[in-house]
């Protein structure tokens, strides 16, 4: 007999009924493990702090100037996160422009409403209102969520390429429609599973919260991290390591790298950074001959791009990724990693590039 397909715990969620009670829990541990890095901590700090909080609330009830708000948005949220350097300057004038128009419509909607309660007509102006800056140059289907998110972010969920492509919808307003009605029923499956709970007689979020976090996240955001961590990053439930499988006769290439990195930690084997830290990717070359590209968020190691062999054998970004002996290097904060507006003394003018010789 064929064993039934177990229930799926972690997204993508195609089917709602597939999901079990256990998702609770699941939401829990991702929320945990990705609270405090640099573009999710940049997200926290603009409800934590008064100033920038106050100037949010003051912008949604029209006392501030769009041109104001989003010069400081910018400067607050958008300044740690390197991938959102397609907002340059000359772009500000058209985002501050959208952002006017958004205003009333985000204002009307209530603060404390939260995704699970909304109805389909709201659905569709929440799309509507995601598509006025998703067509401005520069933001895009990523951005635009994440432009939305801190101003409701009980409402709209942040997505990326990786998570829409796993879910299967386009990159534009009706791609996000979707993706926000499957994330509506994500997150009323998980109140009737804490109803169902012993201990329900605390909040949801409550129990969600991640230790030394200070903001308590609504559901949306948290199911927003959940997605996050387990697509665009590739983490795995806690407790069950895994990894994504090599092409074929590139594992021992990628266990000689695990071994670099301990070595590298372990100050046997020494690193030369060889582009600026302040770049999205940073370039570095080992004494004994590999090189290697990380990508850099908001001045945070986050993980290994591509990495080469003396001998010239490359392992790309799918060979690499979400394998924990090479994603968390004890020394990474030695590297020199910087965040983008930082000046770095290493390197006051051009870099020196290096380029993967594998194919």
């Amino acid at each position: 007999m064929v064993d039934a397909p177990s229930p799926l715990r972690v997204p993508p969620v195609f089917h709602i009924e597939d999901l079990t009670p256990d998702l609770i829990d699941d939401l829990r541990e991702a929320s945990q493990a990705s609270w405090s890095r640099g573009y999710m901590a940049a997200f926290d700090e603009l409800w934590l702090m008064p100033e920038r909080r106050d100037l949010m609330q003051e912008f949604m009830d029209g006392l501030v100037p769009a041109e104001l708000f989003t010069e400081r948005f910018r400067e607050w949220f958008w300044r740690p996160w390197n991938p959102i350097r397609s907002l340059v300057d000359d772009k500000m004038a058209s985002v501050a422009d959208a952002f006017a128009r958004v205003r009333p419509a985000i204002a009307e909607i209530p603060s404390t409403l939260h995704l699970e309660e909304i109805d389909s007509t709201r659905l569709n102006e929440m799309a509507g209102i995601f598509k006025t800056l998703d067509d401005r140059a520069g933001v895009g289907a990523t951005i635009a969520s994440h432009l939305l998110a801190p101003l409701r972010p009980a409402l709209f969920p942040t997505w990326d390429d990786f998570i829409a492509n796993e879910y299967g919808f386009a990159l534009d307003a009706a791609g996000y429609q979707k993706f926000l009605a499957i994330t509506q029923g994500i997150a009323k499956k998980a109140r009737e599973f804490w109803r169902d709970r012993s201990e329900s007689s605390l909040p949801l979020e409550g129990y969600l919260l991640a230790k030394d976090r200070q903001w308590s996240a609504p559901l949306a955001k948290v199911i927003g991290e959940w997605n996050w961590l387990r697509i665009t990053h590739n983490t795995p439930r806690f407790g069950e390591p895994q990894r994504r499988k090599c092409r074929p006769g590139m594992e021992p290439v990628k266990e000689q790298l695990r071994q670099l990195i301990q070595y590298i930690d372990a100050g046997r084997v020494h690193i030369r950074k060889v582009s600026n830290g302040t770049s999205v990717s940073v370039s570095f070359v080992t004494d004994n001959g590999w090189k290697l590209s990380v990508f850099n968020d908001a001045g945070h190691w986050d993980f290994l791009e591509w990495a080469e062999d003396p001998k010239g054998n490359a392992l790309d970004y799918d060979d690499i990724y979400a394998d924990p002996a090479i994603d968390n290097p004890q020394g990474a904060e030695s590297w020199g990693i910087l965040c983008h507006w930082d000046i770095d003394p290493e390197f006051p003018g051009a870099s020196e590039e290096i380029e993967s010789d594998g194919s």
